[in-house]
């Protein structure tokens, strides 16, 4: 499997951050996008990914709950979060609970976030990729 057959869901309610995310994605791996958490959910009902990487304060459903709900559907997808924000039981939450593995503090630069899912998929082995 090479980098390119690896698949990476960002869900962002901001159109400028998805472009960002693809921009820093597109020599690497296969990107997906949804503005929401509901149209991500839907998305991974159809689609198996590797990485979800999510905005935590989306409207209506947050980047937490979007991972909990994720876990029935693909339960091996490595999980990321970026947050503006610091909030201690939602970061809890997302480790206990969702599996996150990063939690990353916006502004992340793009080798940032590029290295954090290098490493995060380093430990996922293809097998349990689509579970």
């Amino acid at each position: 499997m090479t980098q390119t057959d690896r698949v990476v869901l960002v869900v962002d309610d901001n159109p400028d951050n998805l472009d960002f995310m693809e921009r820093t994605f597109r020599n690497h791996y296969r990107t997906v996008r949804a503005q929401d958490g509901d149209e991500a959910i839907e998305l991974l009902k159809k689609q198996a990914v590797d990485v979800i990487i999510t905005d935590q304060r989306m409207p209506r459903v947050s980047g937490t709950e979007l991972l909990r709900r994720s876990l029935a559907i693909h339960p091996s997808a490595v999980k990321i979060i970026l947050s503006a924000y610091t909030d201690t039981t939602e970061i809890l939450s997302a480790i206990n609970v969702c599996r996150v593995n990063h939690y990353l503090v916006k502004p992340v630069t793009g080798a940032r976030l590029l290295e954090v899912v290098e490493r995060a998929l380093a430990l996922v082995p293809a097998a349990k990729r689509f579970e």
